[in-house]
């Protein structure tokens, strides 16, 4: 119980000095007038990575089946041994 106790505080602490040294970054980036646009117009946000392709059509016109696998392994107690 202790362990996980201090885990989670220096978890804490990590994320704090991330959230620190990016604000600090950002900062300094603002006060140089680095990076820093007003023209909001200007920017040009765009999907440009997807994360993965929509395979639902694909599957619906191929008739795509699945087999189904059997899970009484599953259920017995050495199975993850």
């Amino acid at each position: 119980m202790q362990a996980t106790n201090i885990q989670n505080q220096l978890y804490s602490m990590c994320r704090l000095s991330h959230i620190i040294i990016l604000i600090y970054y950002s900062y300094c980036r603002w006060k140089a007038n680095v990076g820093v646009t007003y023209d909001y117009d200007s920017i040009d946000i765009r999907k440009s990575f997807p994360l993965g392709i929509d395979m639902r059509e694909v599957v619906a016109t191929k008739n795509i089946r699945c087999k189904w696998v059997k899970l009484t392994e599953l259920n017995k107690a050495d199975a993850f041994k």
